[in-house]
């Protein structure tokens, strides 16, 4: 299971029921290993690329038969 909550945050996804948030993260965490990963998200935005102005030569086909 993964979550962005912090364990301090979980009665947030609980907030009818602290009680039911503090029971359930109790049973997950028991016996479970807990990774915290660190870092640079993937889902951040991604800012374009530099705009730079390049002449595009205007070349035409032309077909010969």
């Amino acid at each position: 299971m993964t979550s962005n909550l912090d364990f301090t945050e979980w009665d947030q996804a609980f907030p009818a029921n602290r009680l039911l948030a503090s029971a359930t993260l109790d049973r997950l965490r028991h016996n479970a290993y807990c990774l915290v990963l660190d870092g640079d998200s993937y889902r951040a935005p991604k800012l374009p690329p530099a705009t730079t102005k390049m002449k595009v030569a205007n070349t035409s086909k032309t077909t010969h038969s």
